[in-house]
């Protein structure tokens, strides 16, 4: 034994090792890595139920030989696993060798002396654990090490970053103290002229850094530990996923020697179950859709624009939904489209203006509700009907509670769809603001269904609750339908509440139902746990519920839901299956190239609601043809272009389940009509009075006469902020906030006047514009000379407004007084800046389609953009097609690597980008200004060209984003079939 493991080894791995739960540290050789190991002198007795990794950061050490033997020529990491009685695990892809600092001869040295110890450790324990003495392992372990020491490999698995000196050092120091069995590395250290003298003075230059190494292992495995002292009367496990350890409900008993049997016996009915090829069956496959014939769909959404809109991902399915409802009066019934979205209540503060959701019981009515939403001095009201009520138990893994959850439907007033409104009595969706304020997607977290809780984060609200029980509705739905039965009688317009035959996803917030109806199902009707009407009719399980076809509409990569308590949303969405699930069988497609994408229900070692979407959605389909095409390019790579999902998107659009299909914008909305004039009028008291409709025939006079009104307001406007009399809430521009000091007393018929409106975040370039004004204004004198600079006005809401365009209006200098920056979310103002300017501004670092060029092309506003996403394929580009031009296109932008800008490096880099990016929007202003005061006919001409545009959602039979949609979710259509029959005969 003092042969194999020398008691200056013990006292080293005693000394020095951090001592972590459970006290013992074996390396993970089923991978066939192999780190320092440790063993706590005074716990080997426990070894065989205390195995654990400890990673020392970076170093991996790999073996190309299949095995080493010993003693009697078994494998040792055979005999070992035996004796152990542990499953092997399929090893990750193993990174390309990186450049480390250190020369092959240091690393293999190293490598070498590691792994004489780690071997010796290990014949050691089967030694003790088997009583026997294992004489000649020694020499045995001599002869193979001096065969094999040359074929050590260090790969450093974190990309880029170089191998830490401190590992090197711990892992000399293991090797000196190693004894005898250190000794044959250390004699193949000398054949590469490395002393010992050497290895151990590299050891102790970095001794400081070794008590840094110790902190951080010992305060990860605290974390660890932690799990393991889970207050919960509920019975868990811990289970660590991607390197991560969580505690997680579980109907399994602490694995032991005793039930063995029974836990292998779980694991391959798991197996049979058919759940780990979820994924695979869909991201490598198209998987095959049955034809829906009048399928009722439910769309789950966290926003509706009636209700509750915090951006476009608002807009979309309630479009969508009017749309198919369209089709069906005009073409015959295709599909039945449900809205089912959180019962917000609550009250809020936006842009100043107080706002509020309620909902009241009307007094004689049994089953009616008055459902308040809105401005609280004018809100808007909708009567509800009370449909479906059912307690829904809710397990975070440390208390169990039981949420009575009701469903109130009723038609939306303006959109004339149907909405369910999920209400859970816990509060779980109450949108009153706490005292935890952050900032999310949207700026701040004052306002909308983002607003943060104290005890519950946006994954948790929209994939442990409303997902969930959005699913089990459609559970209790689909058993009641088996039986003939409704949940309540009909109600209002004939309606009675089905269960869904197809599920479209709205983004991040509703990809967890994925996820419940492909993992949940199966388990739950393996233990007998679903509805009797279901346990006798499995083909309805399978095919109605765990194989759904559910669609995923992509808004925006960027948002993946991944900031949340990973291990409470877990228990939450999964319950008692939860650890079963994670572990056993959310298994993502293989090989996506990259190690972090190995769940479905993660990326890495954190949550992410979207891949759970994008592994596990029938079909995916992004908000424009060319975002698709971004989110698939390996070569775009940025924020928003996909990220750390970037390989699904790829391999998804390379198999065809993938499909960009351009938002529509209902043109007849967006236009400026007698209506909408009047609108304006009674908005800015009368100002509005001389505009007309614009059209083709009398573009030029209308769009004059928008321009004059826009200026009367914001001259207005301007002078009542002047006249202390005027109080704020009788300003002409509503809840606006002034945070520039224009001068708008200059502006005339003449003034090129551009505007840019839209949601103050990030991503909306607002840098970036003020970067190329600054460019522009300062050149401008040169290069148009004697012409008037043109006026800008900025209006937004979100943190991107004092955080970029506020904070950069100083680099504009004597010519910031041509810019003027209103916080607000006014619609009004926002259509009158649309009609009433020369051009309109969308400098998005990114933008997945963009709805506002919809809304400026009608109005005949040309539009100046950045060349991403769905502006190319929304908006015709002047130096690609000068004849039916309706703007103008940068050149492709450099994606951003990053928001965070807290690291001087990150700045560093966000500066070169931004500045390169505000040249290529400069000269893109540049260009737009060229034809406006050198070619007006031409600028007239594009004007027209853009009111005629027409981005509706249906354009004929058959044509269209609404078709392409039905076609998606292969609904049964008379209309796409003669569409087909007729492409058929062409061709």
């Amino acid at each position: 034994m003092p042969l194999i493991l020398s008691r200056s080894l013990i006292v080293f791995f005693i000394d020095h090792l951090p001592k972590t739960y459970p006290k013992t540290y074996i390396f993970d050789f089923t991978v066939k890595k192999f780190f320092i190991l440790g063993v706590n002198f005074f716990h080997v007795q426990v070894l065989s139920d205390c195995i654990q990794i400890w990673d020392v950061k970076n170093m991996h050490i790999n073996f190309s030989a299949k095995s080493l033997h010993f003693g009697s020529n078994q494998d040792l990491m055979t005999q070992f696993m035996t004796h152990k009685n542990s499953a092997a695990v399929t090893p990750p892809p193993v990174a390309p060798p990186q450049e480390s600092g250190y020369s092959k001869k240091d690393i293999l040295t190293v490598g070498g002396i590691t792994a004489a110890v780690g071997l010796s450790a290990v014949a050691t324990i089967v030694s003790l654990r088997n009583g026997r003495a294992l004489k000649n392992i020694g020499k045995e372990l001599s002869d193979e090490l001096a065969k094999k020491i040359k074929e050590v490999q260090v790969t450093n698995t974190n990309t880029g970053s170089k191998i830490d000196k401190t590992n090197i050092a711990v892992a000399a120091l293991a090797g000196v103290l190693g004894g005898k069995a250190a000794d044959v590395a250390i004699n193949e250290a000398k054949e590469h002229d490395i002393t010992l003298d050497s290895i151990v003075k590299h050891a102790e230059t970095a001794r400081d850094k070794i008590k840094e190494v110790k902190d951080t292992a010992n305060n990860a495995a605290a974390t660890a530990e932690s799990a393991h002292k889970l207050n919960t009367p509920f019975r868990t496990r811990t289970v660590e996923l991607n390197g991560k350890h969580f505690r997680l409900l579980s109907t399994r008993d602490k694995i032991s020697e005793g039930n063995k049997t029974a836990n292998a016996r779980l694991d391959e009915i798991i197996k049979n179950m058919g759940v780990r090829e979820a994924s695979s069956k869909r991201v490598d496959e198209v998987s095959k859709l049955p034809v829906l014939t009048n399928p009722r769909i439910f769309i789950p959404t966290s926003e509706t624009m009636e209700f509750m809109k915090a951006g476009g991902i608002a807009d979309v399915p309630v479009e969508i939904a009017q749309e198919i409802n369209k089709i069906n009066k005009e073409y015959g019934q295709h599909a039945e489209p449900e809205l089912w979205t959180p019962l917000y209540l609550g009250t809020q503060k936006v842009s100043g203006t107080d706002v509020t959701y309620s909902l009241v019981k009307l007094p004689g009515e049994t089953e009616k509700y008055e459902y308040t939403y809105g401005n609280t001095a004018s809100p808007n009201k909708i009567i509800l009907e009370k449909v479906f009520e059912k307690k829904i138990p809710v397990n975070d893994g440390t208390k169990q509670e039981y949420d009575k959850v009701v469903v109130y439907s009723g038609i939306g007033p303006k959109s004339g769809v149907r909405h369910n409104f999920i209400h859970s009595e816990l509060g779980k969706f109450d949108i009153t603001a706490k005292k935890d304020l952050k900032e999310n997607a949207y700026g701040s977290r004052e306002w909308g269904p983002y607003v943060s809780q104290d005890d519950m984060d946006e994954p948790e609200r929209f994939g442990g609750i409303f997902s969930k029980y959005a699913y089990e509705i459609g559970i209790d739905l689909k058993a009641k339908a088996i039986k003939g039965e409704q949940y309540l009688p009909k109600g209002e317009n004939n309606y009675t509440l089905k269960p869904p035959d197809a599920i479209m996803g709205n983004d991040w917030q509703a990809a967890p139902m994925a996820a419940l109806t492909r993992y949940l199902t199966p388990f739950r009707e393996q233990a007998n746990e679903l509805p009797k009407e279901l346990l006798e009719n499995h083909d309805i399980v399978q095919k109605q519920i765990t194989d759904i076809p559910f669609f995923m509409l992509i808004h925006n990569a960027q948002h993946q839901g991944v900031d949340g308590d990973t291990q409470k949303t877990f228990n939450q969405m999964f319950g008692k299956y939860a650890a079963d699930i994670a572990e056993k069988s959310a298994y993502a497609a293989p090989d996506l190239g990259w190690n972090e994408l190995t769940n479905t229900l993660m990326v890495g070692d954190q949550m992410n609601m979207l891949h759970m979407g994008t592994s596990l959605a029938d079909r995916l389909a992004s908000v424009s043809i060319n975002y698709g095409k971004e989110l698939s390019d390996q070569s775009v790579n940025g924020v928003g272009f996909g990220e750390r999902l970037k390989n699904v998107f790829t391999r998804r659009y390379s198999k065809g389940s993938l499909k960009g299909i351009t938002n529509g914008n209902e043109k007849a909305k967006n236009m400026l009509t007698e209506n909408a004039i009047k609108g304006l009028n009674k908005e800015f008291n009368g100002y509005c009075d001389k505009m007309i409709p614009i059209r083709e025939d009398n573009f030029v006079e209308a769009k004059k006469q928008a321009k004059l009104s826009l200026i009367k307001v914001l001259q207005t406007y301007t002078d009542q902020l002047k006249d202390t009399s005027v109080q704020p809430g009788n300003r002409i521009i509503k809840g606006a906030m002034l945070k520039s000091k224009p001068d708008t007393s200059v502006l005339t018929e003449n003034t090129p006047i551009f505007s840019f409106v839209g949601r103050g975040e990030d991503q909306k370039g607002l840098d970036i514009l003020m970067q190329s004004l600054a460019k522009l204004y300062k050149d401008f004198d040169t290069k148009y000379k004697g012409k008037e600079k043109p006026f800008v006005i900025i209006q937004a809401g979100g943190s991107a407004v004092d955080n970029k365009a506020v904070k950069m209006l100083a680099d504009l200098g004597e010519d910031q007084k041509r810019v003027m920056i209103l916080d607000t979310r006014n619609t009004s103002s926002g259509r009158l800046l649309k009609a009433g300017v020369d051009l309109f501004m969308i400098p998005s670092w990114f933008e997945p389609c963009g709805l506002t060029q919809g809304e400026a092309l009608p109005v005949g506003t040309l539009v100046a953009a950045s060349n991403t996403g769905g502006l190319p394929d929304t908006v015709v580009d002047y130096k690609k097609d000068k004849d039916n031009a309706t703007g103008f296109l940068t050149e492709k932008l450099e994606p951003l690597q990053y928001w965070d800008l807290n690291r001087a490096d990150h700045m560093q880099e966000y500066s070169r980008v931004l500045d390169a990016n505000a040249v290529k929007y400069k000269a893109t202003l540049g260009t737009a200004l060229d034809v406006y005061y050198n070619d007006r006919p031409h600028y007239t001409k594009m004007g027209i060209n853009a009111v005629k545009t027409d981005l509706s959602w249906n354009l004929g039979p058959g044509k269209g984003p609404i078709w392409e949609y039905i076609e998606l979710m292969n609904i049964k259509s008379p209309v796409i079939e003669r569409k087909k029959k007729t492409e058929a005969a062409k061709k």
